[in-house]
């Protein structure tokens, strides 16, 4: 009896560290100003693709974007305060995923809409929407950001609505060749950036078509191209290396809107599937995201669009195998599309209500 009943608490204890195993946490950036908007945190399964609900860990008006750690211990988020001033916090990640206030620093520039910190330079990076500028600062060992700098942008575009002037949208780090990456919707460009001493230095620019208004880009895992999603062309254009390892080499570009398709629509966020084979991208207005296939000669072929369970598409997560967490902001939910082998999606019932959910960051 004494074996028995053994073997069964042995049964329980790995039972039970076995589904710790594959459960994820996911933190989730809102736009509303509600008691219920801020930084929220939900549980996910990998397994069954079950979401629990989510819960507010967080209470700070449009939080824009935001970025975790690698190791999982800060998360920084660039978002208002309740004076309406444009601020960017750093929290250390308690483990029961409730945040810890840290610092707090001003964006160096209005309207901040991206945040990316780089574990290896302990530096965090921003961009700013309305001035145009990107900003970038040091962070100590305990996740407190310092003094920053701020760099303007130049440049305009045809589209008058939205191109008067420099929009920086985004920014990433390339790791394997030590670039900065800036995508400037306003300007038409990517402004690429170098890190020297201390201080980000402008090394090249892209060129994009006129009109594109470049928004969010990502980086292929094997480093053969670089994809940029064009918000204003509804749009995505493929970028190889050249000889200085920046990606400048246009290769391709593809629509993100079928050709019947006659209505404004706005583009909106773009990642790589995890083993590289397939490219997604986010699009609202015609609420879906396009799906492409990645040839071994790095050029895309479109598949289809995802419409379904799509409702003004923000932020998607794929770094999960087998998963796409897309944040449906006019639906206030996070959806769950499992990944097929072909590369197609398949709408899962899992959802978790939030308030205007525009980005979703998994804990590592």
């Amino acid at each position: 009896m004494k074996n028995i009943a053994l073997s069964l608490l042995l049964v329980c204890l790995f039972g039970c560290s076995s589904a710790e195993d594959h459960t994820v946490s996911l933190f989730i950036g809102t736009a509303g100003k509600s008691a219920t908007s801020g930084i929220s945190v939900c549980k996910f399964d990998t397994l069954s693709g079950a979401l629990s609900e989510a819960r507010v860990v967080a209470h700070i008006p449009n939080c824009n974007y935001l970025h975790i750690s690698n190791d999982g211990n800060y998360l920084f988020s660039v978002a208002q305060d309740s004076d309406n001033r444009f601020m960017i916090h750093s929290y250390q990640i308690l483990e029961n995923d409730s945040l810890q206030f840290i610092s707090s620093v001003n964006s160096l520039g209005n309207g901040p809409c991206f945040v990316e910190y780089i574990d290896e330079k302990n530096l965090l990076i921003s961009a700013n929407y309305s001035s145009g500028s990107i900003a970038y600062f040091k962070v100590s060992d305990q996740g407190v950001i310092n003094k920053g700098k701020s760099i303007s942008h130049t440049g305009s575009g045809p589209n008058k609505g939205r191109q008067k002037s420099p929009h920086a949208h985004s920014i990433r780090y390339d790791y394997n060749n030590g670039f900065f990456y800036a995508a400037d919707l306003g300007a038409d460009k990517v402004m690429v950036y170098a890190l020297e001493g201390d201080d980000l230095v402008i090394r090249d620019s892209i060129m994009c078509n006129p009109g594109d208004g470049p928004r969010h880009l990502d980086f292929h895992p094997d480093n053969s191209i670089m994809v940029v999603v064009n918000e204003l062309s509804m749009s995505v254009t493929t970028y190889a290396l050249n000889e200085k390892g920046i990606f400048k080499e246009e290769l391709q570009t593809l629509t993100l809107v079928p050709a019947s398709f006659e209505e404004p629509a706005k583009a909106a966020d773009i990642h790589f599937s995890q083993d590289g084979k397939y490219l997604y991208a986010s699009n609202r207005g015609f609420d879906a995201i396009g799906i492409f296939k990645v040839n071994a000669d790095s050029k895309l072929d479109f598949l289809e669009f995802q419409t379904e369970g799509v409702n003004w598409p923000r932020n998607f997560n794929v770094t999960l195998n087998n998963w796409l967490l897309l944040a449906n902001r006019d639906d206030n939910q996070l959806r769950v599309f499992a990944l097929e082998n072909n590369g197609l999606l398949k709408v899962s019932g899992s959802v978790a209500d939030t308030d205007l959910p525009i980005c979703i960051k998994v804990k590592k």
